[in-house]
């Protein structure tokens, strides 16, 4: 191989290898195949949904479990909550406060 083929030179004069490059991208590809395996994984799933509902400040991590549990049972619930907003996200979960009671 050629020095031209690993390296290639930037306009502000500071070389870049090829092979980093192609680690670069290679990482990127990593990390996107693993945040669709977040949604296509149903238990990778079932963990995200958890990992945000624990994220929810001012609940008790009992309460949040129990949040967690309802919202696994009502996908519908569950998508609207996952593309929420941190304030949407906390406004759901005190809403379901009726169902879990005072724990």
């Amino acid at each position: 191989m050629s020095k031209n083929t690993l390296e290639e030179k930037r306009p502000h004069g500071k070389k870049v290898r090829v092979v980093d490059e192609v680690k670069e991208i290679v990482q990127d590809m990593t990390s996107a195949i693993g945040d669709l395996k977040k949604v296509v994984d149903p238990a990778a799933h079932a963990e995200y949904v958890c990992e945000q509902v624990m994220k929810i400040e001012g609940f008790t991590k009992r309460y949040l479990r129990k949040a967690y549990t309802i919202l696994m049972r009502n996908p519908i619930e569950k998508e609207i909550f996952l593309g929420g907003d941190l304030e949407l996200k906390q406004e759901m979960v005190e809403e379901l406060r009726d169902l879990i009671g005072d724990i």
